[in-house]
């Protein structure tokens, strides 16, 4: 089971009972995932879990940030998870009261992707967090973080999902049979220069810092749930200034790819 939660959301299933639309506070739905192994070498960290936005979240201009789903505390960039993108924000605080603190945002978008996915949560971590804000006059208790997020069918029969471990953030695209990791491409909206390395990696360059990917990690799973590395290396390779996709070499398609971005 994945969840999204509140405040007080508009169902969108026109199957829920009762018919629709209604809101809702807690949504429960049951969606085939497979949650990759991670190289069995790695173990979640509490201090990098995602929390839910149960109204505590607050844009620039002081107006609530609805569309934010999932985000990070602990990282930097912070990361904000909406339905469709993710956005790496960098933050210099001035200690000089009478200056402006910067902040820069970078949006990653899935160009072509599929219009309509929801992100969601799965692995609960351990503890719980409160805020008592003056958005929040009622108090935002008990709320949990977990260590995955999900979107499933970002592009037709693929999805992609966030995991947080003692060694940071990382990503991964599932390439279900009938999907095309060629469809993949990653736009940078925010930042500076984006730049395929010729390694394979990936440096996102803005005014405030450099977010690095390693070249990523290309396998299987066995039915023995081993993992089988791909005899192939993936590689980022740019498509635009600031949009890349991935290499690949052919494979067979009967059992799921697994793209790992650490």
């Amino acid at each position: 089971k994945i969840l999204r939660e509140g405040p007080s959301q508009i169902c969108d299933k026109t199957g829920c009972t009762g018919g629709g639309p209604a809101t809702f506070d807690i949504c429960v739905q049951d969606i085939n995932v497979i949650i990759p192994l991670d190289f069995g070498l790695e173990s979640p960290n509490n201090a990098y879990g995602y929390l839910t936005n149960r109204g505590q979240l607050l844009k620039s201009d002081g107006t609530p940030a609805r569309e934010v789903k999932l985000y990070t505390t602990n990282t930097n960039p912070t990361l904000y998870f909406t339905d469709n993108s993710v956005s790496y924000q960098f933050a210099k605080v001035d200690t000089i009261s009478s200056t402006f603190d910067t902040l820069c945002r970078i949006n990653m978008t899935l160009v072509g992707g599929s219009s309509g996915t929801k992100v969601f949560k799965t692995e609960q971590a351990e503890g719980l967090t409160n805020y008592y804000l003056p958005q929040t006059p009622k108090g935002v208790v008990n709320n949990k973080s977990y260590y995955r997020t999900v979107t499933t069918n970002v592009y037709p029969n693929i999805d992609m999902q966030w995991y947080s471990n003692s060694l940071g953030e990382k990503f991964y695209f599932i390439v279900n049979p009938g999907g095309n990791p060629d469809d993949i491409i990653l736009k940078f909206d925010g930042a500076t220069s984006v730049i395929a390395t010729p390694t394979g990696g990936l440096q996102v360059i803005t005014p405030l810092g450099t977010i690095e990917y390693e070249a990523p990690h290309a396998y299987r799973i066995n039915p023995g749930d081993n993992i089988v590395p791909m005899p192939w290396q993936a590689k980022f390779v740019q498509v635009t200034a600031i949009s890349v996709k991935f290499e690949t070499h052919p494979y067979d398609p009967i059992m799921p790819l697994f793209i790992q971005v650490d």
